[in-house]
């Protein structure tokens, strides 16, 4: 299977699991774009460490 056969079906996947139906991944957080080539974006759902801080109580 090619890239572009993979991330059709990634995407494909993120629909069928609740994602928005754009395809695009947002930030649980602030909501801003989550780029899924970067892996730790991708793994913890959340834009910077900040977000993903705030997301689990770390932050007030």
């Amino acid at each position: 299977m090619n890239k572009r056969q993979k991330n059709k079906l990634f995407k494909k996947w993120l629909i069928a699991n609740g994602y928005s139906e754009d395809g695009n991944v947002r930030c649980v957080k602030c909501g801003k774009k989550i780029d899924m080539n970067d892996k730790w974006q991708s793994t913890y759902q959340a834009y910077d460490s900040t977000c993903y801080g705030k997301a689990i109580n770390v932050y007030p």
